[in-house]
């Protein structure tokens, strides 16, 4: 008996449970479709929206086209008179601000030619005046032909011995 009604119980709550489920997975399909139902509103509410945008700039469009060829017409019937005139004025004005520019860079060539200074000579440095006052009076000691030539010799290069007299003494001893 006791087992029994456990075998009872097992099955209405297999039951229950069964139950239980088809109604989640209604549940769950109706608000699938529900989603799937918002989502195509939304696309057909965009979809609309969008069209309604493209006609109405269309439309907007149409409109600057036409203000544009009111316009050009309106710059058409203007008289040749007036375009003339406006033309000679800024030709006049172009001319006057290419004088004020040539006179102005006259006067800058003037005030730079004025302004330019000759540089006073390079001061020698404290050790080159130290050398010229304390230098030796009998003129440039030669060591070779070469160094002879570059430092300015009073002895022509050919007369210089081709190696320095200390090398020699070392040679000879």
């Amino acid at each position: 008996a006791a087992r029994e009604s456990a075998a009872r119980r097992l099955q209405r709550w297999a039951r229950r449970c069964l139950a239980l489920r088809r109604l989640m997975r209604a549940v769950v399909g109706a608000m699938e479709t529900k989603k799937a139902a918002d989502a195509a509103a939304a696309a057909e509410a965009k979809a609309a929206e969008a069209a309604a945008k493209a006609e109405a700039d269309a439309a907007e469009s149409a409109a600057r086209a036409e203000a544009a060829r009111v316009a050009a017409e309106a710059a058409d019937e203007a008289t040749k008179a007036e375009l003339n005139a406006k033309a000679e004025a800024e030709a006049a004005e172009a001319a006057a601000k290419a004088e004020a520019a040539a006179k102005a860079e006259a006067d800058a060539e003037a005030a730079k030619a004025e302004a330019v200074k000759p540089e006073p000579p390079p001061k020698a440095a404290p050790e080159v005046k130290a050398w010229i006052k304390n230098r030796p009076k009998g003129g440039v000691k030669v060591l070779s032909g070469t160094e002879g030539a570059l430092t300015g010799s009073k002895r022509p290069a050919e007369d210089t011995p081709s190696e320095p007299q200390p090398a020699k003494q070392l040679a000879a001893a």
